[in-house]
């Protein structure tokens, strides 16, 4: 009597029981010809293969690329200088960053709670804003993110770390307006994201030339 290792071991009625389907499929595909069996496997795989490209098709067409922002903005005085180029992501596409030119990562606890030290914020390019508004300040010294009152001044969000300018007439000059945070659910796994780095091979090569962006 043939007994499979499965069954030896008791794992066979539990595999049934888990996957009732599945195992119903394989006894059906068991009693059929050799013939059969073969024109079935093709259909399978000619079937998997489509559901392939269905699955990269979506994925294309969920996700965008995004300019990172080279360095990080300070929720501080904005004291570093960054030398480096920007890079590229991708990220999922929603209602707030259809809007969004770029992302750039928060350094600091000046604007906790709306924006935690080390999170990535969506941005738009601009050179106005208004009070209210969340901006990304190029102060010459590198880039802070600020909120600005009623008369047009830059203030921290944690009234623990209140915003100082370095000295009177230092530079400053409006860049983006900070639209929110970047979620995790924004972002791909990792196999989405190695299967957009192939599938979108001239999307990349175009955006890096668009954004100076060397290999």
């Amino acid at each position: 009597m043939d007994v499979s290792p499965a069954e030896l071991l008791g794992l066979q009625n539990s595999y049934n029981a888990a996957y009732p389907e599945e195992a119903s499929l394989i006894c059906s595909f068991r009693q059929l010809s050799t013939r059969s069996q073969r024109i079935l496997k093709r259909i399978a795989e000619t079937m998997a293969e489509e559901e392939e490209r269905d699955q990269e098709e979506k994925l294309k067409e969920d996700f965008a690329l995004f300019l990172v922002h080279p360095g990080k903005a300070a929720a501080g005085a904005g004291e570093e200088v960054f030398d480096q180029e920007p890079s590229y992501c991708f990220l999922r596409k929603n209602d707030v960053n259809e809007e969004a030119d770029g992302i750039i990562r928060v350094k600091g606890h000046s604007m906790e709670p709306d924006y935690p030290d080390g999170r990535s914020l969506y941005y738009k390019k601009a050179e106005t804003a208004k009070p209210g508004d969340d901006v990304l300040v190029n102060t010459g010294n590198g880039y802070v993110v600020k909120r600005l009152d009623d008369k047009y001044q830059l203030y921290s969000v944690n009234p623990d770390l209140p915003y100082t300018v370095a000295y009177e007439d230092m530079y400053m000059k409006i860049e983006g307006i900070i639209l929110g945070l970047v979620p995790s659910t924004d972002r791909p796994n990792k196999q989405e994201r190695d299967i957009l780095e192939t599938l979108m091979e001239e999307e990349i090569r175009a955006f890096r030339i668009d954004n100076g962006i060397c290999d």
